[in-house]
């Protein structure tokens, strides 16, 4: 062989080299004809990245993801917002009858004007609520908005609502209330501002002190009680004597002798005088000696003597004199 064709063959090897087509060098080649390269602007996950599977739900990357065991309600179900106020499990209900109307209206009860209307209890009418003046009888007031239940028609008159504007049939104009006419009829005398002790009946004890108040009342003949059902009437002289009895225990009453006093003139002898306490009040004592005497039963009345005494005594709590 030439030395210029050696020359030549060698340079053809050194420019074929490069592009790897050294048939001798083939077999250490790991690299197959048939890879696919990926384009140049692919990127490319480290080595360590776990590639979820291709049918996993990635979410996106604002998402809160809730811790495993944090319970998530159905989708239909109804959160309320945080700052709603739940109530308690045992929060209070009114029971039925707080919240319902009575069933019916009693005897002089009133009842509101609704719709369906109330109704009377049985027994019971329905009238108006009336407002009435003795004075100008002939002038009649009514309220509205309100029912009254009444047992108008039954022939007594219940004044503290019925009157002859919404029940003539039972209540008449010339009686107001009954006792006036009664007081009248039977020689009383009616008053619009009587004392806060009458009428005084027979039998019944006088207080020591009558309230101050103005009520209207029968203010009987002297020595006569009131009777709700007879009017003015005379009293015997033992319910005279059941009243002065109880008056007597009001004003004797002591804790000791020194509490003790006689009452001159209540006897015709001067230790037969009546004995009370000093500090006791004695109009009603008076008034009712008075009283007593129109009716012939005088209290005043003794012998005319005068054992000897030594002071007084107070004996079962009661004034007395010491007699010797």
């Amino acid at each position: 062989m030439s030395r210029s064709f050696c020359i030549a063959l060698t340079l053809v090897a050194l420019v074929w080299a490069p592009f790897g087509c050294d048939l001798d060098n083939s077999e250490n080649d790991t690299t197959s004809q048939d890879t696919v390269f990926p384009p140049e602007d692919t990127v490319v996950p480290p080595e360590d990245t776990v590639v979820p599977p291709e049918d996993t739900i990635v979410p996106p990357e604002d998402t809160v993801v809730s811790p495993e065991d944090t319970l998530v309600p159905p989708e239909d179900t109804i959160v309320p917002p945080e700052d709603t106020i739940v109530p308690p499990e045992d929060t209070f209900e009114p029971p039925e009858d707080m919240t319902q109307p009575p069933d019916c209206i009693e005897e002089g009860e009133t009842g509101p004007v609704i719709m369906p209307p109330m109704e009377c209890c049985e027994g019971l009418e329905l009238i108006s609520v009336a407002i009435w003046d003795p004075d100008v009888p002939d002038i009649c007031g009514f309220s509205t908005g309100v029912i009254l239940c009444s047992k108008c028609g039954n022939g007594n008159c219940e004044w503290d609502w019925e009157n002859p504007c919404n029940c003539p049939e039972d209540c008449k104009a010339s009686d107001p209330g009954g006792d006036q006419a009664l007081c009248a009829e039977t020689g009383g005398t009616w008053t619009d501002c009587g004392s806060g002790c009458g009428p005084w009946a027979c039998g019944t004890p006088f207080p020591e002190i009558c309230p101050a108040v103005c009520i209207t009342q029968c203010n009987c003949p002297a020595g006569d009680g009131w009777d709700p059902q007879k009017g003015c009437v005379t009293c015997t002289c033992d319910e005279w004597f059941e009243t002065w009895a109880a008056l007597l225990a009001q004003v004797q009453a002591c804790q000791s002798p020194d509490d003790c006093i006689d009452v001159p003139g209540t006897s015709c002898g001067c230790t037969m005088n009546y004995v009370v306490n000093k500090s006791a009040g004695l109009w009603f004592f008076w008034q009712i000696g008075e009283l007593m005497g129109a009716a012939g039963c005088s209290p005043f009345m003794s012998t005319c003597s005068c054992p000897p005494v030594d002071g007084f005594k107070c004996e079962n709590g009661t004034c007395a004199w010491n007699y010797l």
